[in-house]
């Protein structure tokens, strides 16, 4: 791998906009992942039946960090991802479907406002860190969970080729927490 800098960046417009809207799971697996240049350009199981995602809608206190860990003493580099999920409301459903995230090793797409999906865990998995469960105490205070997540990728986590995005996004799973099952 060539470390040599090939080129320079220009101050950016002022057009984005800070937070996460969506995180889709999917079961860690080996899915054929294709990533070139920090860009995830395929999937090699797409069209298989195991592949499947769920969608978890977020707001407020959500979003994905990734942070360079770099030793020169040993000559390693890796990049952590943390992934911190707010999710108001308690119940039973949630508290259920959080352990088995907590108990797993998946995989985090992260949906931004604006128009990203990075893939968090891509090769290795994210494994729950921390969170809470709380009820809060004053009448604003958060009821809900909060989890976060941390991945050890040697890249960041890659962005999801804009071409790609429609196939990933129809292996959504419509099926959500609090839903009435249909007779």
């Amino acid at each position: 791998m060539s470390c040599t800098i090939t080129k320079g960046r220009r101050l950016q417009c002022k057009n984005q906009k800070a937070g996460i809207k969506n995180v889709y799971f999917l079961n860690f697996g080996s899915y054929g992942f294709s990533i070139t240049n920090g860009v995830l350009t395929a999937i090699g199981s797409i069209e298989e039946a195991s592949f499947d995602l769920y969608k978890y809608e977020v707001k407020g206190a959500s979003g994905l960090e990734e942070t360079w860990n770099v030793s020169r003493e040993n000559g390693t580099a890796f990049v952590s991802q943390v992934l911190t999920l707010q999710l108001p409301r308690l119940d039973a459903q949630t508290q259920n479907e959080l352990k088995l995230l907590v108990y797993g090793r998946p995989i985090a797409f992260v949906e931004d406002y604006n128009g990203n999906i990075k893939v968090a865990g891509a090769l290795s998995g994210m494994e729950a860190t921390g969170g809470i469960i709380t009820t809060g105490q004053a009448s604003g205070d958060l009821t809900g969970f909060t989890l976060e997540m941390t991945g050890e990728e040697v890249e960041g986590a890659p962005f999801v080729a804009d071409a790609l995005k429609s196939a990933l996004l129809a292996t959504v799973v419509n099926s959500y927490i609090g839903d009435t099952p249909s007779a």
